[in-house]
């Protein structure tokens, strides 16, 4: 009875040699945060940890999932010595945490993996936020391409066809108004974000990639932008709602979805919720890239990529790496865009046939990847390197175009002072 309960001992224990549990006593732990959680989010996320756990079985990822915006929890955590070794990155918080210190470089590592998983103005997107060296501080995972998005019904019951110009835009928007049915060519936004997006389409309109000078000074105020900004202000009340003026993003959608505008300006991470407003009718709605600017280019702002950094203290960055490699470039990269909605970054994904990217179900994302890899695309250089940049637009900008659009101040007026501010600012943050 000793004997045949030595031999199950030695049964096993050479059996948990080839389990993938054997490893679990010497596994290295990553902590992953992710916040902006939902119950479908969490079921998202840990499908991609089963995956990565399946096949690297010596690394266990600890995740926490945050109810909402974890940017001033993060903050604290730095400072306590308690962040999590893999966080999610935005435009808004990257400058910081690399003035910081707070996140690893990731340049060699990168270069390691041979440089072409990911788009390469990504990589370049992501290397534009450190000033000094154009080091890469975290790994792209998607972005919100930001489009005009158009009820495409409307537009064939009037025989128009989508606006390929800004000329062409205009027209369209006049044609598409009959204010005695309720019915507008547009609806504008003058509410939170509204200078943000006022940006993008000014700097659409003038094929201007740069936003400052050679000798730091802002290019906000160009003749071109004053023109632009003048002829798509007086849009408002005229071929736009009264109530526009305060419109933020939920005010657009519910313009858009309920028939009341043919056009507003969002990105597709709205593209679910018109989906499901039009009961998945790809007839009733499209999503347009912005017109060509009067230069004849296409230029859209540069694309701001969310994705994910290692904490410079994780105690393993090689497994932090690995995890954090699979999460943007790897197998969970498909998972993750896919489910929040996020045009991918990896070029196998917005490339290949048997991608969702190229799904006929979502022709949004297959309009995204278009412009995005075209050779054509220009980019002007947002500067949301700059740790003020969206705290004034938000809190300085954004109720001068109230101004502007309710005829307080002129598009002159407006342009100058946001110049003015900017080209301040850069003398300060941007070098």
């Amino acid at each position: 009875m000793k004997k045949l309960s030595a031999l199950l001992v030695m049964l096993a224990l050479t059996l948990s040699c080839f389990s993938p549990f054997a490893l679990a006593e010497d596994a290295a732990t990553v902590t992953f945060w992710l916040d902006d959680m939902t119950d479908a989010r969490m079921a998202m996320v840990e499908k991609i940890i089963a995956s990565f756990e399946a096949s690297h079985p010596n690394i266990k990822v600890d995740f926490t999932g945050l109810p909402e915006d974890a940017s001033d929890k993060l903050m604290l955590a730095f400072e306590a010595g308690t962040a999590p070794d893999i966080l999610n990155i935005t435009s808004k918080n990257i400058a910081t945490y690399i003035e910081n210190g707070y996140v690893s470089d990731l340049t060699e590592l990168y270069a390691q993996k041979g440089n072409d998983a990911i788009l390469s103005s990504a990589i370049e997107s992501a290397c534009a936020y450190d000033r000094e060296n154009s080091r890469l501080y975290y790994l792209p995972s998607g972005c919100n391409f930001f489009c005009l998005w158009a009820r495409s019904d409307w537009f064939e019951e009037m025989g128009l066809s989508m606006p390929v110009t800004w000329d062409e835009f205009f027209a369209d928007v006049e044609a598409l108004t009959e204010k005695d049915a309720g019915r507008y060519g547009i609806a504008l936004r003058g509410g939170k974000g509204a200078a943000t997006n006022l940006e993008m389409l000014m700097y659409s309109y003038s094929g201007i990639t740069h936003y400052f000078t050679e000798e730091g000074v802002c290019t906000v105020n160009d003749p071109k932008h004053v023109d632009f900004v003048d002829r798509y202000l007086s849009l408002y009340n005229v071929c736009s709602g009264e109530g526009d003026i305060n419109f933020g993003w939920s005010q657009l959608a519910g313009a858009f979805q309920t028939g009341v505008a043919a056009i507003i300006q969002h990105n597709t991470g709205s593209a679910d919720a018109h989906y499901d407003a039009f009961n998945g009718d790809l007839s009733k709605f499209a999503a347009l890239p912005f017109p060509k600017s009067v230069e004849g280019t296409r230029v859209m702002q540069s694309l701001s990529w969310d994705g994910f950094a290692i904490n410079e203290t994780a105690k393993d960055k090689e497994a932090a790496w690995e995890f954090l490699y699979f999460l943007c470039a790897g197998e969970g990269a498909a998972i993750y865009t896919e489910n929040i909605g996020l045009v991918p970054c990896v070029n196998e994904l917005l490339t290949s046939e048997d991608s969702y990217v190229q799904s006929p179900d979502k022709p949004w994302m297959q309009t995204a990847a278009e412009v995005i890899t075209s050779p054509d695309t220009l980019f002007y250089d947002c500067p949301t390197y700059m740790p003020s940049y969206s705290g004034v637009l938000s809190n300085e900008i954004d109720p001068m175009v109230q101004q502007a659009m309710a005829g307080e101040i002129s598009a002159q007026e407006l342009l100058d002072y946001w110049a003015e501010t900017m080209t301040a600012m850069y003398a300060e943050e941007g070098k």
